[in-house]
């Protein structure tokens, strides 16, 4: 029997007929499948990035509000330690406000306050731990104590500053007067932002002419949007990188009203005298007749 077997069968090694196997069988995909399936995927990813990017936008400016919303708890419970007042916002030696209430608002690692406390800055401010121990605590937040609160700059026609804060029960409307508001950040070296938010009567005041608030740029005039919230951030909207930047369309900051809430508010709406007085003054510090008809005139600096 053995003689009668025919060459080429009993060989299932050799593909049983004498074949090698398909080459499709032992490689899998092909170029042109593989191909395919990188273009869908980059397909998804070009349709899914910008919905991840707005999605990761929204959660730091919730995280942001709530920061602010702590370190606003921590102001109002400083000021019932300190006669109803807001915190100075320096003590002339190197000691500035968040350092009076970081004790408030967490436990720190030291008493130097050294920017270990992230609390006092916006998840989406830049934030450069080496650089900002190096700087010095007025570098530290990236939100502004308001300085009508602590009268650190001259509004118009004011010819000294008192350095003396207020206290907080001397506001008329306090669920509509900014204590707190975003600040732009500091770029250039690293920083989160300024530790004072200059109010739209004192924009273009501080440090007289030829100062960084003063010259805001040809063309400006004295109550434009953009000098009246000359050092205030819409990070949130588009990143400000100079001084006196006109607000983009739909630009939204952060802020902390007297009472303790906290918004989200447009850069329209804080450019009204109102949202930062005190109280309304009838002397001649703060004053703007209103001469545009906007329904602004008058003593809002207190």
């Amino acid at each position: 029997m053995s003689g009668n077997v025919r060459p080429g069968r009993g060989r299932p090694a050799d593909g049983g007929g004498g074949r090698p196997p398909s080459p499709r069988a032992a490689c899998g995909f092909t170029l042109v499948e593989l191909l395919v399936v990188i273009a869908v995927i980059s397909v998804l990813a070009a349709v899914l990035l910008p919905v991840f990017v707005r999605a990761r936008a929204k959660s730091q400016q919730v995280a942001c509000l709530s920061n602010l919303r702590q370190v606003t708890l921590g102001i109002l419970m400083y000021s019932q330690d300190n006669d109803d007042r807001c915190p100075l916002y320096s003590d002339g030696a190197g000691t500035y406000w968040p350092q009076f209430v970081a004790p408030y608002v967490q436990r720190q690692a030291s008493a130097d306050f050294n920017g270990a406390s992230k609390v006092f800055v916006c998840p989406a401010a830049p934030y450069d731990a080496a650089q900002v121990t190096a700087f010095g605590s007025s570098a530290l937040p990236s939100y502004g104590l308001s300085d009508n609160w602590v009268d650190q700059v001259c509004p118009d026609d004011c010819w000294a500053s008192t350095g003396v804060p207020h206290a907080l029960g001397e506001a008329v409307a306090p669920s509509g007067t900014v204590l707190l508001a975003e600040t732009m950040a500091r770029t250039e070296r690293g920083l989160p932002g300024y530790a004072l938010a200059t109010p739209p009567i004192d924009g273009g005041n501080m440090n007289g002419p030829g100062g960084p608030y003063f010259d805001c740029g040809p063309g400006e005039g004295a109550f434009s949007p953009a000098r009246m919230l000359a050092d205030l951030s819409w990070r949130h909207a588009a990143p400000k990188a100079a001084w006196c930047a006109d607000p983009p369309a739909g630009a939204r900051i952060g802020v902390a009203y007297a009472d303790g809430h906290v918004a989200s508010v447009t850069a329209a709406r804080l450019s009204a005298f109102r949202q930062w007085s005190l109280r309304q003054g009838a002397g001649a510090s703060g004053c703007r007749p209103d001469a545009a008809g906007d329904g602004q005139g008058g003593c809002w600096y207190p």
